[in-house]
């Protein structure tokens, strides 16, 4: 309820905000159609804040769920539209403008961010858009668009064993269009029709080495069974061995938490726990590395950190902390090729954007006319 009373305030904000830009324009009525180009612009970035809008895949992160460069359309609706901070941007522009590439906003004027009810929550394995965490030099509103799989809600226990996500140790059903990659070893060069027989479609081959044996890297799908395909593939004669691909990164947010083997293999037993509103945890040497930045990011000046492991809020030493915000823990269905919540953490509620709906212009190739796409996108949701 506060929430939205808060909401209404800022939207009372923004409302006498636009009320004096279209009164500040109604003085150069005679100019007539530059006038009203001015007052549909208004008008449509209003629509685009509350209701709906057009957002560019930037990455192969979510491919095959996603082709880098499609233009999805997002409902602001679901999750409930977040009211604006930055206000003093050139219109319809995001962080750049497009062809000059200049900083389109001014951030000396920020307004309290808030966000209207929305009538539906984030769920397992939902798809969503949200701004990234990392950019922490720009304000949340303006910061650039990423779109990811939510794996861990709030509250939730988040780990990853060979490339399966477990939720409060049990096992997630993996999203259908979800990338494995795998290293194989064969007796001999392999002819396309082999990978075809097991539904691969991507491959590639490295060399043969010195004890006779050729080497590939396999990509396949999560809806095709993995365990049964690799299964099948282990008891093919032309076979030697077949591994999924290790990918090591001490570099990593997860690398700061016990269990962590590579960026598939990474929770340990329990799991790392994703921050949750109201959640109350006892602050120790193991895990203030850990949540240091999200309580700082709630509590800003309020909070300081002195001699390694010490806190102080309002001046005084604290060993437990209650955050103030829902947070998700997100990842790319190419889980090989995504910058994700394994790299920079967890994302705040605050910073989710809006629920993606269809692609609208895609540069797949199955695409009509050279783009024009119109498709459900019903893989993100399963």
């Amino acid at each position: 309820m506060i929430q939205f009373l808060f909401g209404l305030i800022s939207f009372g904000m923004l409302s006498a905000f636009f009320y004096f830009v279209c009164k500040f324009l109604r003085k150069y009525e005679k100019k007539g159609f530059v006038v009203e180009i001015l007052v549909s612009v208004v008008i449509v970035q209003i629509f685009k804040w509350s209701f709906i809008d057009i957002t560019r895949v930037p990455s192969s992160s979510m491919e095959k769920t996603l082709i880098p460069g499609d233009f999805v359309l997002v409902s602001k609706l679901h999750y409930g539209p977040r009211t604006p901070s930055t206000l003093l941007q050139i219109p319809l522009t995001h962080q750049t403008t497009k062809f000059f590439e200049f900083k389109s906003y001014l951030d000396w004027l920020q307004i309290p961010c808030f966000r209207f009810p929305g009538f539906t929550t984030i769920k397992t394995n939902d798809v969503v858009v949200f701004n990234t965490p990392s950019e922490n030099d720009i304000p949340m509103d303006v910061r650039r668009f990423f779109v990811k799989r939510a794996i861990g809600l709030p509250g939730q226990r988040v780990r990853m064993v060979n490339g399966r996500y477990y939720v409060n140790n049990k096992k997630s059903q993996d999203p259908p269009l979800k990338i494995y990659e795998f290293v194989l070893k064969t007796s001999d060069k392999l002819h396309k029709n082999w990978f075809k027989k097991y539904n691969i479609t991507e491959y590639e081959y490295f060399y043969k080495n010195s004890a006779g044996m050729h080497l590939y890297t396999l990509k396949i799908l999560a809806k095709y069974d993995i365990d049964k395909t690799v299964e099948d593939i282990k008891n093919d004669p032309y076979t030697q061995s077949i591994m999924l691909k290790k990918q090591l990164d001490q570099g990593t947010f997860v690398a700061k938490f016990d269990g962590y083997i590579d960026i598939v293999n990474w929770g340990g037993t329990d799991g790392i726990l994703v921050p949750k509103k109201g959640l109350k945890i006892e602050l120790n040497k193991s895990n203030i590395d850990m949540y240091w930045h999200y309580m700082k990011s709630e509590m800003n000046k309020f909070i300081e950190r002195k001699n390694g492991y010490e806190i102080y809020l309002n001046g005084k030493v604290i060993t437990d902390y209650t955050f103030l915000h829902d947070y998700y823990f997100m990842i790319g269905d190419n889980i090989y090729d995504s910058c994700d919540s394994r790299y920079w953490g967890f994302v705040r509620d605050d910073e989710i954007y809006a629920k993606p709906l269809f692609t609208i212009f895609s540069k797949s190739q199955d695409s009509l006319l050279g783009g024009l796409k119109f498709r459900f996108l019903k893989g993100m949701w399963d």
